[in-house]
């Protein structure tokens, strides 16, 4: 034994370090956490940095290394979940305020083999690693006086323990399952939680589907041959688009099933030679397909009949030779939009498959389209590369006579979206849009933010950076948006609106690859169902309750 140290780190971090912890994994490895807003993982065998751990905000207050998983907490309310090897799982918005103290607790802890040991590149490694994070609690403490139970999958917490009267510095869990915190207040608070199952995203399946990128997602609730069922369409750059047949508890009883299987393939249709670009699906069985050339196809089919080739829009009636970018129908079902890369927006009327409207006004690619009902006329809104959000309104009251007439064109009304960010030398791009409970319109940019415009006061009220790259899919339910991104990662935002407009993070889902489209139906009251593509052509099925 000396009092001397047997080895200094020096120059550790670049600002105090206020917190470490060993692991409790062979090979031992020590973790700090910093006010340079990095972790540090050190090799205690020759005390080496074996990688630095980035993406909080602010200074890291407080490391737990338990379950073979890196747990950290930081001055911005946040807590970060990373495996051993520095990867980041999941971000939990914890606290209002700083974070004092996280702990990992598990039922199973010391029985398996931890989660955050598995190996990445183990071809079992996402199933593992959900199933045993399925047993893991994360417990936190804060200034704002409260301790947090969360599982790292399910962003919001699962309980909320008040009671102490100031800050919570430190909390800890008993043999018998029972949490204690201590707090500022001069008291020691000994709690034993009844933990309900937490409400909120689930993966029901997921699947090969096609050859490269998935281009395009659609859901439509349908009844075939007597029997209620979820239809689900992709499309992808292979040029084909898949016809899905989609069974749940929540659409059919057990005596409808047609099969065990959740996902069935009904028809897959080779389409084009070149890429499909977007898909949309109608409550008559209908599939319409936009091609990288500026066609739109429409196809028909049944349970008995194989699909076949209604009507095809040539480019030369819609937008030109150019990309669609997006297909959709507007909240009443009346009208099929497109937007192109020719800087256009089209109105197609579903009667008569014509061209009703051709909206103008973009000087770059269109980058989406979506549209909001108030009852007696839908508003269209798109995003493009020209940084302009674009609002028009189509007056469906006209008789059918009227919407047969030849197509003109209207004028739409400019707002400018806000992307410069100081010190880039380039603004972003706009890429994708949704609209909210008819009363917001959510856009996605090219550096990972959602910007909310208020469609009433018509003034963006709020940009939020929620993931690391590229949003590239928006879609929502009730007062929620739904963002994908090129980072591998959907989330499910919670907009609400107190003193001003606030997003809460309360989903959570990692894919295989980055995420190329989303589309969401709903199954049953609060329920929803998420059909999700990839780059790497993977379909993934999950369900919001």
């Amino acid at each position: 034994l000396t009092k001397k140290a047997i080895k200094t780190i020096p120059n550790a971090h670049k600002d105090w370090i206020n917190t470490c912890a060993f692991s409790n994994s062979t090979p031992e490895f020590l973790v700090t956490g910093s006010n340079d807003f990095n972790l540090k993982i050190w090799d205690t065998s020759e005390w080496k940095e074996k990688s630095t751990l980035k993406g909080h905000t602010s200074g890291v207050t407080s490391i737990s290394c338990s379950e073979g998983c890196i747990i950290s907490g930081s001055v911005d309310g946040s807590v970060k979940v990373w495996t051993k090897k520095g990867i980041e799982v999941t971000t939990l918005y914890c606290h209002t305020e700083r974070v004092n103290a996280v702990i990992v607790d598990s039922p199973s802890s010391g029985k398996e083999q931890a989660w955050g040991d598995k190996d990445e590149d183990d071809t079992g490694f996402e199933k593992k690693l959900l199933k045993q994070m399925n047993e893991v609690l994360v417990i936190t403490t804060s200034d704002d006086g409260n301790v947090g139970v969360w599982k790292p999958f399910v962003p919001n917490e699962i309980t909320t323990l008040k009671g102490h009267s100031d800050r919570v510095l430190s909390v800890k869990c008993s043999p018998k399952n029972e949490i204690v915190s201590s707090s500022l207040d001069g008291t020691v608070r000994i709690w034993k939680p009844e933990l309900p199952e937490p409400t909120g995203l689930s993966k029901l399946d997921v699947f090969e589907g096609h050859t490269g990128p998935v281009s395009g997602t659609a859901l439509c609730m349908n009844e075939i041959n007597g029997t209620k069922m979820m239809i689900g369409a992709t499309c992808g750059r292979d040029g084909y688009f898949v016809i899905w047949r989609i069974q749940s508890d929540d659409v059919c009883d057990s005596d409808d099933k047609i099969s065990d299987k959740l996902v069935t393939p009904m028809y897959r249709v080779k389409s084009s030679d070149k890429s499909l670009s977007s898909i949309c699906l109608t409550m008559k069985t209908g599939v319409l397909v936009g091609h990288d050339t500026g066609e739109i196809e429409i196809w028909r089919f049944s349970d008995t009949e194989f699909p076949y080739c209604d009507t095809r829009l040539t480019s030369g009636i819609l937008a030109g030779a150019a990309p669609i970018s997006k297909l959709g129908l507007t909240k009443d079902s009346k009208f099929l939009l497109a937007s192109s890369w020719s800087n256009q927006v089209i109105a197609i009327a579903g009667g008569n498959k014509k061209v009703y409207r051709r909206m103008d006004g973009h000087k770059d690619w269109v980058m989406d389209v979506c549209s909001s009902w108030d009852g007696k006329q839908s508003s269209i809104y798109s995003v493009g590369l020209d940084q302009q959000l674009i609002e028009w309104s189509i007056d469906v009251t006209k008789s059918k006579t009227q919407q047969t007439q030849q197509s003109t064109t209207i004028p739409g009304v400019k707002h400018k979206i806000p992307l410069e960010i100081k010190g880039k030398r380039e603004d972003p791009w706009a890429l994708t849009l949704t609209c909210i409970d008819n009363k917001y319109i959510a856009i996605g940019d090219s550096e990972g933010r959602v910007l909310v415009w208020d469609q009433a006061s018509k003034l963006f009220v709020l940009i939020k950076k929620v993931h690391k790259d590229s949003i590239t899919t928006l879609d929502s339910f009730d007062n929620k948006i739904v963002s994908g991104s090129k980072d591998g990662t959907l989330k499910i935002w919670e907009l609400k609106k107190a003193m001003d407009i606030q997003l809460k993070q309360v989903g959570h889902f990692y894919c295989q690859s980055s995420i190329s489209s989303l589309s969401i139906n709903q199954l049953k009251k609060n329920a929803y169902m998420l059909l999700v593509g990839d780059c790497n052509g993977y379909v993934t099925v999950l369900k919001w309750k």
